[in-house]
This record gives structure tokens, C-alpha cells and sequence, in this order.
């Protein structure tokens, strides 16, 4: 593990490296951390989109800093992390994978980047949130490396900035063209407007956040994005429109971010609203993780000293004692458990009474 200085822009896995004094750290290829919490609580994964690069996909440019590094400064209870790969546009700038064999780079990349077993919050931009996404399946899947499952077991919450769940209108756009002009990327042609494997894509994840309740975030750009050229800024385009940036889950609102495809996950400082929307659903984190490992405890599975989760000797005597040494900010000598039992004359609505 070893800071690195500056080198020149390369292909792969994708551009300049940050000096040693933007604080950035090589875990393992294809991994930056960016903040390193004393008490960590929870990782935060922040994975880049289409023809983007890591860091600069989420700094604006007249910022000194990231809001990365915001994230991990104003709540210090999380360990930030930002994945670097290539996935470009056209094969005159570079490479792109095929989703599932980017995917399961990825999933390689956070087993042996991640240290222990924190909680996950992921963070896509773009097609970022779509490999997130395949992550998901992937090792959702019965016959997944255990050390994969083990990844998204941890997955505790989810954010999407401008990710086309749909596809989106402009690689389908890419087929009226001229294809020796342009030369797509797989990552382009996988894009296309409601593309058959996208539906299905969609369909499997909704069923994974909907069976464990898992929190999730979206946004969507609110602003026509102009291309670099004459004809690109008389020409705006809409990246991805507010339906396809729609993960499609009940109680789950896409909410629009001030800025186009690129700039509105570039905030200039944290008084913008999506900034405050996605640290407040990180922070409220170690609020679920809390309850949640406490329900383990009086269940049985949990007990103290264990390492779930990250925390080793987090645990003392009663579940209320647990939940507070989770979230760290409680004086845990102060809470008091009251058990729970059965009452042989309670019938019916058994799923709330295991609930409880």
C-alpha cells in the first residue's frame, strides 16, 4: 500500500493520479481511499461512470477538494473510497469491458481492497450505477465466489446519480451514424435505450433492494449537457432523462440535482442539496446498522466481542448497549434492555411478533 505521486494520463485503468498531498491512497489497483475514520462505521465506494475519470467525476473544478472528501471529513465515522477503471467511449480514447466482466473485476477489486467487514454504502454516477448494480446480481447468484456474497451481504445502502437504468437515447442514437467515424465501445452499445439485458438488470436489482429493504437514493440531472465542439453547444442533449434515471422502486423518488449529466455530482461546496441529501442517508447509516445488529444479538446470532461487522469487542451486555457502541455518540452505561416474550395468547400477525 504506498501513496503515489503524479504520473501522466494513461488508459488503464484511467487517469492522473493525484499527488501526495490530495491525501489519496492506492490500496490495490484500481482502488483509491481517500479518508481513513479512526472508529469507522461503515465503507463508502464512490464508482465513476462512461469516459470519466475517479476523482474528478465528483470535484468541481473550482473546488480544492472532492466532495469525497468532504463526505469523510463532516462525518468521520467512514472509511472513502473511490474505484478507478477505464470504460471509455470510443475506441479511439481507449477500453471498455463488457458489464459482467467489469463487474466481477470489481467485486475482485473490493475483496482484497476492503479492509474487515464494514457495512457498504455505494455511490454511482452514470454507468458507475449500473455496474454497482451487476456487482449485485452477480454475486447475489447461488454458485458466486463466497467471498463476493460476503461483499454484498454488507451493501447497506445505495446511492445513483443520473444512472440510465433504461439506457439512454444517445447510444441509440450512435446506430444512424456512421460506426467507422464514431468506433463504439461494448460500454456504448450496451447503453441502447431499453435494451433487453438493462430491463432484466432492473428488474433482478429491484428485487434485491425490495427483499432486504435496502436504502437507496436517486437523482437526475436537470440540465441539457453540451458537447465540447460548435455543433455540440448549439445541440444540447439530455444524458439521461429523468424516466430512465428512475430506479422504478416504490418509495424510492428520483430527485432532480441542479446541473447536467456531469455537473451535478460536482458540488462546489456542501450547501448543495444533493450533497446534503447523500451524506445525511450515509450518516443515517450507522442508525440502521445499529438496530439492525442489535435485532441480531437478540436473536442469537450476534454476541459480544464479535467481529461482525467491523467491530470487534463492540459489543457489552444487552442489544440497546450494542446499538449505541455502534453508532458511537451514545454513553451506551445509560440504556437498559426490556425483554420480549411470546404471550401464548397472542395469535395471528406472527411476522410482527418476529419483528419484535
Amino acid at each position: 500500500m504506498a501513496t503515489l505521486a503524479p504520473r501522466s494520463t494513461s488508459a488503464a485503468p484511467s487517469s492522473d493520479t493525484p499527488s501526495v498531498n490530495d491525501g489519496w491512497t492506492l490500496e490495490v489497483e484500481g482502488l483509491w481511499r481517500g479518508h481513513a475514520a479512526v472508529a469507522a462505521k461503515a465503507d463508502v465506494v464512490f464508482i465513476h461512470g462512461l469516459g470519466a475519470h475517479w476523482e474528478h467525476t465528483w470535484r468541481h473544478p473550482t473546488a480544492s477538494d472532492s466532495w469525497m472528501k468532504w463526505l469523510g471529513r463532516d462525518l468521520d465515522c467512514v472509511n472513502v473510497y473511490a474505484m478507478d477503471y477505464a470504460v471509455a467511449k470510443s475506441k479511439w480514447k481507449g477500453i471498455a469491458w463488457p458489464l459482467e466482466d467489469r463487474a466481477e473485476n470489481m467485486l475482485l477489486t473490493l475483496q482484497h481492497g476492503l479492509k474487515g467487514h464494514l457495512p457498504l454504502v455505494l455511490i454511482g454516477h452514470s454507468m458507475g450505477g449500473l455496474h454497482l448494480k451487476k456487482m449485485i446480481e452477480i454475486a447475489s447468484q447461488s454458485g458466486a465466489r463466497p467471498e463476493w456474497q460476503a461483499i454484498i451481504e454488507r451493501v447497506q445502502g445505495i446511492a445513483f446519480f443520473a444512472t440510465p437504468h433504461q439506457g439512454s437515447d444517445i447510444a441509440s442514437w450512435v446506430d444512424m451514424l456512421p460506426r467507422f467515424l464514431l468506433r463504439p465501445t461494448v460500454a456504448i452499445e450496451g447503453l441502447r435505450a431499453h435494451a433487453l439485458k438493462l430491463r432484466e438488470l432492473a428488474e433482478r436489482f429491484r428485487s434485491f433492494v425490495t427483499k432486504r429493504r435496502t436504502p437507496l437514493v436517486a437523482f437526475h440531472e436537470t440540465e441539457r449537457t453540451a458537447r465540447g465542439n460548435l455543433l455540440g453547444r448549439l445541440f444540447k442533449v439530455m444524458v439521461v432523462d429523468e424516466d430512465s434515471a428512475n430506479p422504478n422502486i416504490d418509495g424510492v423518488p428520483c430527485i432532480g440535482a441542479t446541473g447536467d449529466h456531469s455537473a451535478m455530482c460536482r458540488f462546489i461546496d456542501e450547501k448543495r442539496l444533493a450533497y446534503r441529501e447523500t451524506s445525511m442517508n450515509v450518516a443515517g447509516m450507522a442508525t440502521v446498522i445499529a438496530v439492525k445488529w442489535a435485532a441480531l444479538v437478540m436473536r442469537g446470532i450476534g454476541r459480544p466481542g464479535s467481529a461482525v461487522l467491523g467491530h470487534s469487542a463492540v459489543l457489552s451486555a444487552t442489544p440497546l448497549q450494542a446499538a449505541a457502541a455502534v453508532l458511537g455518540k451514545i454513553d451506551s452505561t445509560n440504556f437498559y434492555a426490556l425483554g420480549i416474550r411470546p404471550n401464548p395468547r397472542f395469535v395471528g400477525r406472527e411476522d410482527k411478533l418476529q419483528e419484535l
